[in-house]
């Protein structure tokens, strides 16, 4: 994955600051590991309606 838009470069003698990008910059990663967890489910209760709610951390409500 190439990473173009580069705020921040360091190196041991010295760091170079974008405003707001570093020009002509780009970062090489590459992903060692992709988790993927099970999000726990909040349930949200309106007093004032008197209803309930369902929804995942991500804020994606579930009905």
């Amino acid at each position: 994955m190439i990473l173009n838009k580069v705020l921040l470069l360091g190196s041991a003698s010295q760091t170079i600051i974008g405003r707001p990008i570093v020009p002509d910059a780009a970062v090489h990663a590459v992903v060692e590991e992709h988790v993927s967890a099970e999000l726990p489910i909040s349930n949200k209760f309106d007093k004032q309606n008197q209803l309930s709610h369902f929804e995942s951390r991500n804020g994606i409500a579930l009905e």
